[in-house]
């Protein structure tokens, strides 16, 4: 039989005190998965944090605030020219699903538009 780890309530209650640390910590890090390597005593990767914010709340609201956090710090970097516009612009859009553009292509009326204009 494989050796499976069970995740009980308290043990990802602790893995998210820890990857939040680990996020609050290490301002220089950019990615999950190195993210992830920095809390080597729970043996995630991102697929099964991924899985834990799935299924637990208290894990997935940590999850959301550092996908958001490091997006932020990819973006900074990008915008202070510290990393390669290009190579963060790539990583914007494969991993933050950012596009170029988009376009308007189904607007019923102008008419449907709220009312911004001063009485």
């Amino acid at each position: 039989m494989a050796n499976t780890i069970k995740y009980t309530k308290p043990k990802v209650a602790k893995i998210a005190k820890d990857f939040t640390k680990a996020l609050a910590d290490n301002p220089q890090v950019l990615f999950l998965h190195r993210l992830i390597t920095l809390i080597p005593q729970h043996d995630l990767t991102v697929d099964t944090a991924y899985q834990l914010a799935q299924s637990y709340e208290v894990f997935g609201k940590v999850w959301t605030l550092a996908k958001s956090e490091l997006e932020c710090r990819l973006i900074e970097k990008g915008l202070n020219r510290e990393t390669d516009a290009s190579l963060t612009k790539f990583c914007l859009s494969a991993n933050y699903s950012w596009k170029e553009k988009s376009e308007v292509t189904n607007i019923e009326s102008v008419d449907t538009m709220p009312d911004f204009s001063e009485d």
